[in-house]
């Protein structure tokens, strides 16, 4: 079959109804600044808005169009990767068992680090690990062809911000200590002190280090169930006791000592290190939980106060909830 003649066999209501379902996840799970849509979900709709257009004539706009999903990964180099995916016009994705999801990726210079010389040494990095990073998730959509893909790409992505290109930072940081005749095995990792300060500086209330069990809440501001969100329940592993929950806001309940609950923080950041962590309360309590586990909506509201429990979870009137009953 020609490409006019497979289009034409296509069922284009099914190719809008899937593309819209993707399309919409993107803005519902993502904030306006990681992931937008271009054009605009909304813009498309308008068009099959005008006078003369008929029933059915939306469907053709969505699906004979090439609408695009824009990702915004931070990297700590003061460099951005922005991932561009196209569900291209003529291939029918995502219902044609061949078609394939279009990606691309650029790099955007936005920000400075204070040590302005090793920013540098990393942004030529991700300049000239680029190609790679594409490769990989054009393997992702080939792997995933003739179905919906977005996710799976983006979730390529994302391994790779924490997996890959933790590697080529830390190759970078060991070439140039090698480098320098000043470097030495005791030097800090400046971006590491800096998130660690940063944490110190934004948690709302911070208590002296003394005997006794303390609770610490660590937030962001979306943690789904999915790779690599879900490192979010490996707590146990750097010797906390406590739960989490996954939603809006994604959030720790750890019961252990500070140090412990930092390194789980760092673990968090370098595994996704386009969101941000903040502890953001800290306090003695007299809790007591074994273990490291899923919270249910009772345990929250058991070890935290009322304040607490609308404050953490960003409750307003009666309206909030949390994802867990």
């Amino acid at each position: 079959l020609t490409m006019a003649a497979m289009n034409h066999a296509l069922d284009l209501s099914e190719v809008e109804e899937r593309r819209r379902a993707e399309l919409e996840f993107v803005s519902s799970a993502y904030e306006p600044s990681e992931a937008w849509t271009a054009p605009p979900l909304h813009s498309l709709d308008e068009e099959g808005e005008g006078e003369g257009v008929g029933d059915g004539e939306l469907s053709k706009c969505l699906a004979r169009s090439s609408p695009e999903v824009h990702r915004r990964l931070v990297l700590d180099s003061g460099v951005d990767i922005k991932l561009i995916l196209t569900m291209p016009e003529t291939n029918g994705y995502p219902v044609a068992e061949s078609s394939v999801l279009s990606v691309d990726a650029s790099i955007c210079h936005q920000r400075r680090l204070v040590d302005d010389a090793r920013g540098d040494s990393l942004r030529q990095a991700a300049m000239e690990h680029l190609p790679g990073f594409v490769d990989a998730c054009r393997e992702a959509a080939k792997e995933n062809a003739g179905c919906e893909s977005v996710f799976a790409v983006m979730s390529r992505a994302d391994e790779w911000i924490g997996d890959d290109w933790r590697q080529i930072v830390q190759d970078v940081a060991a070439a140039e200590a090698e480098a320098s005749a000043a470097s030495t095995a005791s030097d800090v990792d400046q971006n590491g002190a800096i998130r660690k300060l940063d944490r110190g500086l934004r948690s709302q209330e911070v208590f002296p280090q003394e005997e006794g069990r303390q609770l610490h809440v660590v937030s962001s501001h979306h943690l789904l169930n999915h790779a690599p969100d879900s490192f979010l329940a490996k707590g146990g592993k750097y010797k906390l006791n406590g739960l989490y929950r996954f939603g809006t806001p994604g959030l720790a309940f750890c019961l252990g000592d500070r140090d412990s609950v930092d390194n789980f923080v760092t673990a968090l950041e370098k595994k996704m290190p386009q969101k941000k962590f903040e502890i953001v309360l800290t306090r003695n309590t007299n809790e007591h939980i074994e273990g490291w586990e899923e919270a249910t909506t009772d345990q929250l509201k058991a070890i935290l106060t009322e304040g607490e429990f609308a404050e953490v979870l960003k409750i307003q009137g009666n309206n909030g909830g949390t994802s867990n009953g």
